[in-house]
């Protein structure tokens, strides 16, 4: 029984583990944010605002780390993929991170709910709307080019090539009509 109740647990371990990893870290990163936003508040004395945008900085950054090596397992060594997957995350960060900021605008500051409850509720609309952009936009599995492979297809395709036969005449310095045959190779 136990052996049965193992297997399936690995089984759907394997088959969500991307999801579960990313839940994993997305509670970390919630964590981080939290964190960092209470310790300026409380602590420091700080306005929401300022809280927020702050906390959010700094999760981002834990995020991008986190999400690229251990959850999409992006492993780019080129210098132009990170800093394009850098560029896309944080793109994506600054559309959830105005949206986190203006639920705290609104909930917070101008509602004055609970800043407990809305940060936790706000937080796991992030946690959702990033893990869709992360999957689908930024981190997705990308089919794999080469050039060589590439430059073959092309070459292939354009390097279609008839032999023509054409008949010119031509004049000497004799005013002699001499016929000549030519073959020219056209390619497309």
């Amino acid at each position: 029984m136990i052996g049965l109740l193992e297997k399936h647990l690995k089984r759907n371990y394997d088959k969500y583990k991307e999801t579960i990893m990313y839940v994993v870290f997305g509670a970390l990163t919630t964590i981080v944010n939290l964190i960092i936003y209470f310790f300026c508040k409380l602590l420091l004395d700080s306005s929401p605002l300022y809280s927020n945008i702050l906390a959010w900085l700094i999760s981002v950054i834990f995020a991008f780390i986190t999400n690229k090596i251990y959850v999409f397992k992006a492993h780019s060594k080129e210098i132009k993929a990170i800093v394009r997957e850098f560029l896309a995350f944080v793109s994506c960060r600054i559309f959830s991170g105005v949206m986190d900021t203006t639920i705290i605008i609104m909930f917070i500051q101008l509602l004055h709910y609970n800043d407990l409850l809305i940060k936790i509720l706000s937080n796991i609309l992030v946690l959702v709307t990033n893990y869709i952009f992360s999957k689908y936009f930024i981190f997705r599995k990308r089919i794999p080019t080469t050039s060589n492979s590439t430059n073959s297809i092309n070459t292939n395709t354009n390097t279609n090539t008839t032999n023509a036969n054409t008949n010119t005449t031509t004049n000497n310095t004799n005013n002699n009509n001499t016929t000549t045959n030519t073959t020219t190779k056209i390619t497309d």
